[in-house]
């Protein structure tokens, strides 16, 4: 029982040490994880704003948006009269 004690508490000695001596490289890693986790929610961002544009595209290019562009532009069809 005393023997396995020693070992407990050698294996914990070591494993502090290993950890203090590595702490500069934990501190770089979690900052990483930090970074990317920060970068993964801007390009999520940006590829919903890219649909929307795209979404928005497609409905300009189509005929009928681009007759509702033309209106707010105050043009009008042949023989149509304006409000």
């Amino acid at each position: 029982m005393k023997r396995l004690g020693y070992w407990a508490v050698a294996f914990l000695l070591a494993l502090g040490v290993s950890l203090y001596l590595n702490r500069e490289r934990l501190r770089i890693y979690f900052e990483q994880i930090d970074e990317k986790r920060q970068n993964d929610e801007l390009m999520r961002k940006a590829e919903a704003d890219r649909a929307k544009l795209l979404e928005e595209r497609a409905r300009v290019d189509s005929p009928l948006g681009m007759e509702e562009k033309a209106r707010e532009m105050g043009l009008r069809k042949k023989g149509e009269e304006g409000l």
